[in-house]
């Protein structure tokens, strides 16, 4: 995260945030119904805000970083931190929402987080994908609970609301600093119409003594679902069935993944729905430290990985949803900037040069780097070789700056400036 790609990333999320133009709400009669692209949310390990990822429906597994790179939803309330995410729209398609667990594990540490946590919720509205409410807190369990963690929702037809659920520890009533032995972690639900009250919480599957957290649910027709759960025994994900409803008989497949991970997120590949895919969170730190995503057609283990593999990497557990050509586009929009003074590239660590071969294959992606129209190459003594002066074209501007492109740019090392490179 702190490579020289990363630095240049940066300094390109810097310049978005400077540039920020807000996108109006889409009226609801203008959204068009076809899905368009996925929509991510997310966090990152050190950061507990909620950050948005946009993937076409060609490239299920490329995702690119919105808001110029910086968080979306950042908390206010609570612990100020957002661990989580989970996305999902109303059952209606007119408004999304966001859950997320309120935790900032950097003001605490895990043993206080689990035994007198929060108990409550952060919930998130919007119209469009852009514009955002002001975070609320949600209390979903009794003092008795240590915590409530890794909030997920979906619809459930027999009762026709959302239901909730989330994990949690628990303690005897007589035991209210939680000094006790406690019981679990067990998830739990509840129901909601519209994220604001809820019904009194009950466990899921009461009779099941494994203990298990991190629940990804999707529906796949008629009676049937299937889930993933994260087993804190074995520190794996599992995939359970059922053909008998939300609240039916589940029945284990097995591990999709077999290594230590945890925080599914599951969703349908557009062009091809046949496809699911799954993201584990390698939660075990280092290079490879974030979401992976394989995918299925058949829901048997184990899966196949993702190939291109998952990008941006170190997303960490939140969840996906379609969305459709509306929202799509003004995401996009969203990221656009305008830049009211020329914008200026060259190479981190002078490690390529822009007439390099590498830099010449890398043009197929940006056409109007050929078209003197639109660039100037600036010549200079020293290992940089070139700059180029980005003019002031709409059209290059939105070429250059959509969030393909920017992931492609600071994939190929590049630093970007106001200010033209200093001679050497």
């Amino acid at each position: 995260m702190k490579s020289s790609l990363g630095r240049a990333f940066a300094i390109v999320a810097a310049l978005a945030t400077n540039f920020h133009t807000p996108v109006q709400a889409l009226p609801l009669e203008g959204r068009q119904t076809q899905a368009a692209g996925y929509l991510a949310a997310a966090f990152l390990g050190n950061v507990p805000s909620v950050f948005f990822h946009l993937a076409s429906p060609q490239s299920p597994s490329t995702f690119s970083r919105l808001n110029g790179g910086q968080p979306s939803l950042v908390p206010t309330k609570g612990t100020k931190g957002a661990r989580d995410p989970f996305i999902l729209f109303s059952q209606d398609k007119s408004k999304l929402w966001v859950l997320a667990t309120d935790l900032d594990i950097g003001k605490t540490n895990w043993n206080a987080a689990q035994t007198n946590g929060s108990r409550s919720i952060f919930v998130w509205e919007s119209a469009d994908g852009v514009n955002w409410s002001q975070d609320r807190l949600v209390e979903l369990m009794p003092p008795t609970a240590g915590y409530v963690w890794a909030p997920s929702a979906i619809w459930d037809v027999d009762r026709d609301a959302y239901a909730v659920f989330w994990s949690s520890r628990t303690y005897q009533a007589n035991d209210p600093a939680h000094l006790g032995p406690s019981q679990g972690p067990f998830i739990f639900y509840s129901h909601t119409s519209d994220f604001v009250t809820f019904t009194t919480p009950a466990r899921w599957e009461p009779d099941v003594t494994t203990t298990y957290i991190d629940q990804e649910i999707q529906y796949l027709g008629g009676e049937t679902y299937i889930r993933y759960i994260s087993d804190t025994a074995n520190l794996r994900i599992v995939l359970d069935r059922s053909d008998t409803g939300l609240f039916g008989q589940w029945n284990r497949v097995g591990r999709p993944v077999d290594k230590t991970r945890e925080g599914a997120a599951a969703y349908r590949d557009i062009l091809n729905p046949n496809r699911y895919y799954l993201w584990e969170d390698n939660y075990t730190g280092g290079a490879d430290a974030g979401y992976e995503c394989y995918y299925t057609e058949t829901f048997t283990v184990p899966y196949t990985p993702c190939d291109p593999a998952l990008t941006p990497k170190g997303m960490r557990h939140g969840g996906v949803v379609q969305i459709e050509s509306g929202m799509y586009e003004a995401l996009r929009r969203n990221f656009v900037q305008a830049l009211s003074n020329p914008l200026y590239l060259n190479h981190l660590a002078a490690q390529k040069w822009f007439d390099s071969p590498e830099f010449v294959a890398y043009l197929k992606y940006l056409q109007y780097f050929k078209d003197p129209k639109y660039i100037k190459y600036l010549s200079y003594p020293g290992p940089t070789l070139k700059a180029l002066e980005l003019l002031q074209q709409d059209q290059f501007r939105k070429d250059i700056l959509i969030p393909e492109t920017v992931n492609r740019m600071y994939e190929e090392g590049l630093a970007a400036s106001e200010a033209p490179p200093r001679q050497v």
